[in-house]
């Protein structure tokens, strides 16, 4: 089961607020930075074409990922004389560029390739909770043994009608592994786009753009996840979003088929 809450952040999640957000973390007595990552990700919701997953209320993602971790220490012993705020812009910037490749078809190359299953749970107040399961693609034959049979089933019965992608986001995640309390969190900073018959970086609005923070509960309680997020949605004035990033591609660019997931 997966359990996380996600956040909307009130303005532009900037440069500085995403700095100030780190150190608002690394200030805290409570908690303990073991690493930060810096990822890429480009992830393709897929459907059968006549949207049996969705209709089923199973979101199927095949994703592809690469990042660059550093433990804490070394994070801050490699950029300790240089500008960190500069350092997440010019990472925003590359970020742009590989949307322009995006656009004219040109390959941008990623670490893994992920296939995963997300169905069930609900949102209520920014928690969400649904069953997940991940495979990796690089394996040659993907051992589906992991999926409940109904969701195989209905996986298997749309791979037959034929696999579509409904929309494709691309994101620019900061990831923080911290300690709280007696939980291991994972803190996510997400910015990025929604895709799909944009054809160039100039046809993106206010409403294809991402600007997110998650944080995920790894190991321990509940209780911890919920005192985190209430204690970084007092700080920065976050909004609790009960929409995902699925849902969300499915309200823009298919709302007539739009199921909550």
């Amino acid at each position: 089961m997966e359990v996380e809450y996600k956040f909307l952040c009130q303005g532009k999640l900037n440069y500085k607020k995403t700095m100030d957000f780190i150190d608002a973390l690394n200030m805290s007595s409570k908690i303990q930075i073991f690493s930060i990552a810096f990822e890429r990700i480009l992830t393709k919701y897929l459907d059968s074409a006549d949207g049996s997953l969705r209709k089923s209320k199973i979101a199927v993602r095949d994703r592809l990922e690469s990042r660059e971790v550093f433990p804490y220490k070394d994070f801050y012993c490699e950029y300790e004389n240089k500008d960190i705020s500069e350092f997440v812009k010019q990472s925003w910037e590359k970020f742009y560029s590989e949307v322009e490749m995006h656009f004219n078809n040109q390959n941008v190359r990623y670490d893994s390739h992920i296939l995963s299953f997300k169905w069930g749970g609900y949102a209520e107040n920014g928690l969400h909770k649904r069953s997940e399961v991940e495979f990796l693609k690089e394996k040659k034959d993907v051992d589906f043994s992991k999926l409940p049979p109904d969701i195989y089933k209905a996986y298997s019965n749309a791979e037959k009608e034929g696999i579509v992608v409904l929309f494709i986001t691309m994101i620019r995640r900061i990831k923080m592994l911290i300690r709280f309390n007696e939980s291991n969190i994972e803190v996510c900073i997400d910015k990025g786009v929604l895709l799909k018959n944009e054809k160039d970086v100039s046809d993106i609005t206010e409403e294809h753009i991402i600007s997110e923070i998650e944080l995920e509960l790894n190991q321990g309680s509940e209780e911890d996840l919920k005192a985190l997020a209430d204690f970084l949605s007092d700080k920065f004035n976050l909004i609790p979003n009960e929409v995902s990033k699925y849902q969300r591609g499915l309200n823009l660019y298919d709302e007539e088929l739009a199921v909550s997931v």
